[in-house]
């Protein structure tokens, strides 16, 4: 298997305050992170890509507006590159941004050697080409229909074939340099949470993307902590620490009940070597497998199909999963909310996950899955062969997990 490598050259923590905070100073060439990507990455426009590898180099170039304090339980939104929080109105329609001063770009050449401000226009502009049919954005899904007027710039662009930036629309209203109210056309209180994902609000500025037009997946600029110095496609990736970068202070807000939380809170060079110990954290990550529901063998909502469906998830055995492919380094879901998000319930259960052959072989029987030519397998409703075919990454990992999926059903499918 290739693997393609990614590669940090980092900033030295150092410093501290009365309030424990940590600060960045320019980075230590002798400190480099080097990461081995199971697949490609599509490049570094973040509303023209979607996968997460393109994701793990560019989040360290853009900011958003919003991040995540990831002590805080359940996890929390802050400010990034704001003064404070978004004002939100009463109904959930208007969100006020006040955007932080002094900070920069990254050089680069499509600023023509000045330094280049952040303003409150480069999120309307960031947000807009979401929307843009040229940038083709596998994101849209998240704006589409949420922007007061943004229906009004589309139909233009689906009439004269070009989207107009500087068009002023109800969803954008630029209060002063810094600061811009947002409009929704309907009460949304969760957008906050846009405000925050780097492919929908990832801060991009305007100059760079038509300086480099149809190359700027390779050509990205941030106000982030990262600057791409080296890019070869789906064989090598280099970032170097932002020498604009501003100066950032570590503010996390650990729970105090939460000891780990606590200590984690604490900066590096306060632990000696003696207290080196490996941990585990819940990542926010929700792994699960999907039936396309138009296929004519799994799809459909006719009660055999739901049978069928019901039938395969009882007889996997998420247990082998994480013994076997995972190591134990998973747990079993129980709900799409994972342990640090607000709503999970660590005492919720659900049978929709569990193992149990006996339920399976049953459903099968009572709706017509049978084995009728005694070759030990069983046949669709019609008498024909049984096929079940799955999609998966080229990746080592997916291969072992699709030998779990295949040893399961070719070992068992007979009792079933």
């Amino acid at each position: 298997m290739v693997k393609r490598i990614f590669w940090l050259i980092t900033a030295t923590l150092i410093g501290w305050n009365a309030n424990i905070h940590a600060a960045f100073a320019q980075a230590d060439p002798n400190k480099i992170l080097r990461w081995a990507f199971e697949q490609a990455e599509t490049g570094f426009d973040p509303v023209q890509t979607s996968d997460w590898y393109s994701s793990y180099v560019f989040a360290n170039i853009y900011d958003t507006p919003l991040t995540y304090d990831y002590l805080a339980r359940p996890l929390k939104l802050k400010p990034s590159v704001l003064e404070a929080m978004p004002e939100v109105s009463p109904d959930g329609t208007t969100y006020t941004l006040k955007f932080r001063k002094g900070i920069y770009f990254a050089d680069d050449a499509a600023f023509n050697g000045q330094k280049r401000e952040l303003i409150a226009a480069d999120l309307v502009y960031s947000m807009k080409r979401v929307f843009d049919n040229k940038t083709k954005s596998p994101n849209l899904q998240f704006l589409d229909g949420k922007i007061a007027g943004m229906e009004t710039l589309k139909q233009k662009q689906r009439d004269t074939g070009k989207f107009d930036f500087d068009a002023p629309i109800e969803g954008f209203t630029l209060l002063d340099r810094h600061t811009v109210r947002i409009k929704l056309a309907a009460p949304d209180y969760n957008f906050l949470y846009m405000l925050a994902y780097n492919n929908v609000t990832a801060l991009v500025a305007r100059e760079v993307v038509e300086r480099y037009g149809d190359d700027i997946m390779a050509h990205p600029v941030g106000t982030g902590p990262y600057r791409l110095v080296d890019w070869k496609r789906s064989s090598r990736t280099v970032v170097e620490a932002n020498p604009n970068f501003r100066e950032e202070y570590w503010d996390a807000e650990p729970s105090a009940t939460d000891a780990r939380a606590q200590e984690r809170f604490l900066p590096l060079f306060w632990r000696t070597d003696a207290n080196k110990q490996m941990s585990r954290t819940p990542a926010m990550e929700v792994t699960y497998a999907y039936f396309a529901m138009e296929h004519p063998l799994v799809g459909g909502y006719t009660l055999e199909k739901i049978a069928l469906r019901r039938a395969l998830g009882l007889g996997y055995n998420t247990g082998d999963e994480i013994a076997i492919n995972r190591k134990y380094q998973a747990r079993a879901a129980h709900s799409p909310i994972g342990p640090g998000a607000f709503g999970y319930d660590e005492n919720f259960r659900t049978i929709a996950s569990g193992y149990d052959p006996a339920k399976a072989r049953a459903l099968l029987d009572v709706y017509g899955y049978v084995d009728r030519d005694g070759d030990g397998f069983r046949e669709n409703i019609d008498g024909s062969p049984m096929v079940i075919e799955m999609s998966s990454s080229p990746t080592l990992r997916d291969r072992q997990l699709d030998e779990n999926w295949k040893k399961k059903y070719a070992r068992d499918w007979h009792q079933y």
